[in-house]
């Protein structure tokens, strides 16, 4: 099992557990995501180390907690 897979796993497993799911977002710019009408901040999301955005880039998302979101991957 990849590093991928197994994050994918852990995910899942926690998704059961607290009833989260992954989101599809849009970036609004560099460091600015939005979730329907809920837009995040850079200090609100973590990102894979290396990963930029541009405007329109669309980004699937996990909320680790109240506060804190993870961008997961980059999809075109």
């Amino acid at each position: 099992m990849n590093t991928s897979e197994k994050m994918l796993a852990i995910m899942q497993r926690m998704g059961r557990i607290e009833n989260k799911e992954l989101k599809r977002a849009e970036m609004l710019n560099p460091s600015q995501c939005k979730i329907g009408n809920l837009i995040l901040d850079r200090e609100d999301y973590l990102k894979p180390e290396g990963m930029e955005f541009e405007e329109g880039d669309t980004v699937i998302i996990y909320r680790l907690d109240e506060t804190k979101y993870v961008i997961i991957a980059k999809v075109v």
